[in-house]
């Protein structure tokens, strides 16, 4: 490969009038041309794969399954749903055992001050003298 740096001044020359030349004959290719070229460029393809209709039902599957937050966030949603469809059928009296929805707000209230009960002590001071000792 000749190194176009190094030219001579008649190479210079030469090349200077051989694309002033191409560049005065400047034509467009023939339909025929192009039309041979993407023919084989086209053959040249392999054709794509179509998907199977399992495989783009499984894939639709796992973008939602994604989009909730992956196997965790959907299986919590579907234990919600079917909470709440239980607690529409059979109601919460029967579910939670209790004849009103303020029965659960004192059942909750009196669970939690039981709780916070063992943790109340009459005698949270102490004394520095026993530390120095």
């Amino acid at each position: 490969m000749p190194d176009f740096d190094k030219l001579t001044p008649q190479e210079t020359q030469a090349l200077d009038a051989l694309f002033d030349d191409a560049r005065a004959h400047d034509q467009p290719p023939s339909r025929q041309f192009l039309d041979r070229v993407m023919d084989d460029a086209l053959a040249a393809q392999t054709p794509p794969a179509q998907p199977d209709a399992t495989r783009r039902l499984r894939d639709r599957i796992f973008d939602l399954f994604a989009q909730l937050g992956g196997l965790p966030g959907a299986s919590l949603i579907a234990a919600c749903a079917l909470f709440g469809l239980t607690m529409g059928y059979a109601g919460p009296d029967q579910i939670l055992g209790l004849s009103s929805l303020s029965d659960l707000s004192a059942a909750a209230q009196t669970d939690l001050d039981a709780e916070l009960d063992m943790f109340q002590t009459s005698d949270l001071s102490f004394d520095e003298s026993e530390l120095l000792q």
